[in-house]
């Protein structure tokens, strides 16, 4: 882990400048390195590069604690980027996060109850995430929903009486039981009154 450390410490020197050094010192074999060092020690040089570039991109000012940094070797987003995301659901982790999310019952809480709900989301995905669990697939498609009303069919006068015979046909009535308040031709002479 020595040389992880030193090149850790050189890249992040690099980045952070003197806010790293004055937080975690300039030597690497120091106590913070150490830490530094047990923190990371399961992590490979290319996971270790994503969490540098993950702090490249970030536009942070200050360097990570080593925790934050471990998260973000694993490409794990902060939580307002997840939240940020919610809607959206573009970056894998969001996904992971919304398995443990109650959907509706957020969409439908408060603010407040919503926010503790996903900050519960999002810590409960990071757990997973460290221990080992995959990110979720891209979507092959995504769902949509139609919105626009089937067209409309309008009968004439002769087949809505032979739709009401049929009904009533099913139903078990015959014509002289039961017929319709409004018969076809009483209909077709009101829409001829309406039409002048």
């Amino acid at each position: 882990m020595s040389s992880l450390a030193e090149y850790l410490w050189l890249h992040m020197a690099g980045l952070y400048g003197h806010r790293w050094t004055s937080a975690y010192g300039e030597d690497p074999h120091r106590t913070a390195g150490r830490e530094w060092a047990l923190v990371l020690q399961d992590l490979s040089r290319q996971q270790i590069d994503t969490g540098l570039e993950a702090c490249r991109v970030s536009g942070d000012d200050w360097p990570p604690s080593a925790p934050a940094f471990r998260a973000r070797c694993f490409g794990i987003p902060s939580f307002e980027h997840v939240r940020a995301d919610i809607a959206h659901k573009t970056m894998r982790f969001t996904r992971l996060v919304l398995e443990g999310l109650d959907f509706y019952l957020f969409t439908r809480s408060d603010q407040r109850d919503a926010e503790r709900m996903l900050r519960a989301a999002y810590d409960y995905a990071v757990a997973r995430r460290l221990d080992g669990a995959e990110l979720p697939e891209e979507p092959v498609a995504a769902l949509t929903k139609d919105t626009t009303d089937p067209p409309r069919r309008h009968c004439s006068p002769e087949q809505r009486a032979a739709h009401f015979a049929r009904i009533r046909e099913h139903l078990g009535k015959s014509t002289r039981e039961t017929a319709p308040a409004d018969t076809a031709a009483q209909h077709a002479n009101r829409e001829e009154s309406t039409n002048e």
